[in-house]
């Protein structure tokens, strides 16, 4: 009977220890392994250069060659995105970039906000050459314009001006070293993102591939691909949206 009891006591000790791991492991797989840097700014000002930004904050996705930091303060959310991948710049110029957030770190698009929202022109008329002529990238860019607000609760979904009573700002520039840098300061109120109750929200990066028409050769050529140093882009990498979450910590003072 002794030896009975040892073995049951035994066994009882052995099934709690089995318990206490299997809870440790399920609550170490459940804290984010994706949480980027976070930094508290008073204010930045949304220039395209990202100059202004500490270099070591930025992350890359290595499939789209896209940079990003982001960093808060009590009421504003600021943002930024850079790259020089020029088949991610081609299909943010074209067909577009959205920012969707969900207040709770859930990997669920909430709200989202589309910016660049593509659909720059691809050929404008030439009065000197008295023809039409493919415009540069950095013409490209400046011709974007309107930020698309879709899942707003206070908001109606459709376009509104890069200059709006909303508080939403967004910039995109080609800087010197021909980065792509979009640059945003977004209310943290319309995100549903309070503070005082939300340490970590989630928010997804995606960029916009190419739908094909009925033609595929006519809307390659339409888009003017360019080249790059090793050959020209690929035209299957364009006709893919290419999307990735990042986890961000809120920041205090």
């Amino acid at each position: 009977l002794t030896l009975m009891n040892s073995l049951l006591t035994r066994a009882s000790l052995f099934i709690c220890c089995c318990f206490i791991l299997v809870g440790a492991n399920a609550k170490a797989q459940k804290k984010p392994k994706e949480l980027i840097k976070n930094a508290f700014l008073t204010s930045i000002e949304l220039d395209g250069l990202a100059k202004k930004w500490d270099q070591n904050q930025f992350n890359t996705d290595k499939v789209s060659g896209i940079s990003y930091a982001f960093a808060n303060n009590d009421s504003t959310l600021f943002l930024i995105l850079k790259t020089a991948n020029k088949e991610s710049i081609a299909k943010m110029i074209h067909w577009g970039l959205s920012l969707g957030f969900n207040a709770i770190g859930q990997k669920k698009v909430q709200e989202s906000i589309g910016f660049p929202a593509g659909k720059a022109q691809d050929k404008r008329y030439d009065p000197i050459l008295g023809r039409t002529k493919r415009p540069s990238i950095k013409e490209e860019v400046a011709q974007l314009g309107g930020i698309e607000l879709r899942g707003f609760s206070s908001l109606i979904d459709g376009t509104i001006a890069i200059k709006n009573d909303f508080g939403i700002r967004a910039v995109a520039q080609l800087n010197e070293a021909e980065e792509l840098v979009c640059e945003y300061a977004l209310p943290m109120k319309l995100l549903q993102i309070d503070p005082s109750k939300n340490d970590i929200f989630a928010c997804q990066i995606k960029v916009n591939g190419l739908v094909l028409g009925a033609n595929p050769t006519a809307v390659s050529r339409n888009i003017g691909l360019r080249g790059t140093p090793s050959g020209p882009m690929q035209t299957n990498s364009l006709l893919d949206s290419t999307n990735f979450w990042v986890l961000y910590p809120l920041a205090s003072k």
